[in-house]
């Protein structure tokens, strides 16, 4: 039986990264000539955009177990144009690897917080 892997790719600005976690939950079944996923249960496995599954590891990916990877940025608060306070920029701050619905996530270590990249939330610039 072969092993099935999740691949997450993290779309970045100057950058593509990709996550790999082994899926012991998951078996892959050829119907029809396609490769089709379902937990062990039988039930179909969940197909998103976010992920993709594949029976072999993907090549240069970082493993899910890392809670970081190496990606950095400043993170800014994505104020909307009503509020009249200068936004935050958070310095040097490192990607996760867990997304929250997709969204990114960086970690600022000096005041622990996890920052999230979204609308009204935060934006981001790489830096070296």
């Amino acid at each position: 039986m072969n092993k099935v892997f999740e691949i997450t790719k993290y779309n970045l600005i100057g950058k593509e990264l990709f996550t790999c976690e082994e899926r012991p939950d998951l078996v892959m079944r050829e119907e029809h000539g396609m490769k089709r996923y379902f937990y062990k249960d039988g039930s179909g496995a969940s197909i998103s955009h976010l992920w993709e599954y594949r029976t072999a590891p993907k090549e240069g990916a970082f493993s899910t177990k890392e809670k970081f990877l190496p990606y950095f940025a400043d993170v800014t608060e994505d104020l909307p144009g009503s509020v009249k306070l200068a936004p935050k920029t958070y310095k040097r701050c490192q990607l996760m690897t867990e997304k929250h619905g997709g969204y990114l996530q960086f970690w600022h270590e000096p005041t622990k917080q996890i920052l999230r990249i979204a609308m009204n939330s935060h934006y981001y610039v790489p830096v070296d």
